[in-house]
């Protein structure tokens, strides 16, 4: 997770950013992402973030990495347009939580990623599940969305679940690749998670990479 850094002004600073994500590169870090929670997407409006995807990209290419972009907002056509922006940047994966302002029926999850597979076609995405976004999709529900969409999901962010719940994921929805969080790769790991959404690595990257190979391995004596 890569940290949008800020002027004392409010604007962004992009020097700092791309400090950071040669910081990260050095760490070991596999791949970078911004605008999630870590990236403070909340606070930026569609022509600041349009503008951190184009300065963003630049950066990433430069750097030779794997990169994408959050993409979740207050609605829909917020959504697609971070979409349509990040995929104009070059970053065609995404990664998407449900609407946060309310809890939403099977039904309008179901309209909802329609609507952004009709609007941004080029676009692939990795579902985040964050404690916010309700309801937090089970495996069965993944798997009905993998199947309606098999050309966009291609994975998932799952650091709100716990072991029953990432038991279920991994049991109906095996064709995803799952990504375990900080507080659950533990459990994830032996399931079949290939990897983890990790801050810790900005502060502690050595460590942070130890931990990850042990829980992906399900073997923490690596971790020592």
């Amino acid at each position: 997770a890569g940290p949008t850094a800020f002027h004392a002004v409010g604007a962004i600073d992009f020097d700092r950013l791309e400090e950071n994500c040669r910081t990260l590169q050095r760490g070991g870090a596999d791949g970078i992402y911004t605008t999630d929670s870590d990236g403070e997407f909340y606070a930026l409006e569609l022509a600041e973030f349009t503008r951190l995807a184009r300065e963003f990209g630049r950066i990433m290419a430069g750097l030779g990495m794997d990169a994408q972009m959050g993409v979740t907002w207050i609605n829909t056509a917020g959504v697609t347009d971070r979409m349509k922006a990040s995929v104009d940047a070059g970053f065609t994966t995404v990664h998407v939580a449900l609407l946060f302002i309310m809890p939403l029926v099977m039904a309008d999850v179901m309209r909802f990623f329609d609507a952004l597979a009709r609007a941004v076609p080029a676009a692939r995405w990795g579902y985040y599940a964050h404690p916010s976004c309700l309801p937090l999709l089970k495996g069965r529900e993944l798997a009905r969305l993998a199947e309606a969409f098999p050309q966009h999901l291609i994975g998932t962010k799952l650091n709100a679940y716990d072991l029953p719940d990432l038991t279920d994921v991994f049991l109906h929805a095996p064709g995803l690749a799952h990504f375990g969080g900080e507080r659950n790769l533990f459990s994830a790991g032996p399931l079949g998670a290939v990897g983890c959404y990790r801050y810790w690595i900005n502060s502690l990257p050595r460590w942070a990479r130890r931990f990850n190979a042990a829980c992906l391995a399900g073997d923490m004596t690596l971790a020592r």
